[in-house]
Order: C-alpha cells, then sequence, then structure tokens
C-alpha cells in the first residue's frame, strides 16, 4: 500500500507540481530595457530631424538659386 500512495505521490508531483512559471524580471533589469528602448527612439527621432534638416537645406538652396 505504501508503495503504491509513493508511486501516486511521485506522479501526481510530475503531472502537476512542476508548473512552468515565467520568472519576474527585477526592477533593475525592467528600467534598464525602459531606457533601452527610449535611448532607440530618441536615435530615431535625432536621425529624422537630420534628415529633415538636409531636406530643409536642400530646399533652402534650391530656392535662393531660383533667385539669382
Amino acid at each position: 500500500m505504501k508503495k503504491l500512495m509513493m508511486l501516486f505521490l511521485l506522479l501526481s508531483f510530475i503531472c502537476f507540481g512542476e508548473e512552468k512559471t515565467n520568472p519576474q524580471k527585477s526592477y533593475e533589469v525592467i528600467q534598464m530595457e525602459e531606457i533601452n528602448f527610449l535611448k532607440t527612439q530618441l536615435i530615431k527621432s535625432n536621425n529624422k530631424i537630420d534628415d529633415l534638416s538636409e531636406k530643409i537645406e536642400k530646399l533652402e538652396y534650391k530656392e535662393e538659386n531660383n533667385f539669382t
């Protein structure tokens, strides 16, 4: 009887005992991910600003040359 109970406990532990849970990220890891995301967004914004600035300069140059 004891062997049967041990077998039952072992099987139930194998089937139900090990829950696959996602480990919680630490607060520091979440902060670093957020900082990296914001840095990436800032770089993208700066690149867009640079591109727009170049386009504006080209248009201004063309406009100046059209009047002469």
